[in-house]
This record gives C-alpha cells, structure tokens and sequence, in this order.
C-alpha cells in the first residue's frame, strides 16, 4: 500500500467514490443525451406563420439547452467540491505520514545513540 493511502484516506475515497461516479454518469448520460436526440426539421411554409412556429421551437430549444447547461455546472461544481474533499483528505494524511516519519526517525537515532552509549560503557 503506498503511504499516502491511509486508512482515513482510503475510507474517505471509498465514501466518496460511489457520489462521484454518480455524478459523472449523470454528467455523461446528459450529455449524450443533448447530442443524440437531433431534432428533426420539418419543411416550414416561409409564412409569417411559419415564422413564428420556427421562432418558437428555437426558443423552446434554447431554454431545454440553458436548463441542460445549468445541470451540467451543478454537477461539475459538485466533483469539484468532492474533489477538494479527498484531496484535503490526502494533504491531511501526508501531514500525518511525515510526523510520524519524523517521530521514528527520531526514535530510531535515540535508540541507536542509546545503544552506542550502553555498548560504550561495557
């Protein structure tokens, strides 16, 4: 296991992990689903009629597009958000991880200065 997973930063990954693809599913699905339905067009009489009716569908379709839009910065706001979770997970547990490193380096040359001074005296 490398020592930046620790096992709070692996539980936070986990927790988050099932949201994230969540919202990324969500993200993808909405996403194709605005390229894969082409509206089909149909021959409009040019009257002033006819106009208004392609005037309309436009802006029906612009309004489907500005919701679809909002959707998809809420969603990417929220991985954002998740994102920044686990990585302030991970900057925590590499906090972590070099205190303890120091601490046993630190124990480690007491224990070998001990040893040095015990064997020196016998």
């Amino acid at each position: 296991m490398s020592p930046l997973f620790s096992p709070a930063t692996l539980k936070t990954i986990l927790n988050n992990a099932p949201l994230i693809i969540q919202g990324a599913d969500k993200l993808i699905r909405m996403i194709r689903s605005n390229k894969g339905s082409p509206e089909t067009q149909e021959d409009l009489p040019m009257t002033v009629e006819g106009l208004k009716q392609g005037l309309e569908r436009l802006e029906q379709r612009l309004d489907a597009d500005a919701q679809a839009d909002i959707e998809q910065i809420k969603l990417i706001e929220e991985l954002a958000r998740q994102n920044e979770v686990m990585a302030e997970s991970l900057k925590r547990s590499y906090i972590r991880l070099s205190i303890i490193t120091i601490v046993s380096v630190a124990a480690l040359l007491a224990a070998v200065v001990g040893l040095i001074l015990v064997s020196g005296r016998t």
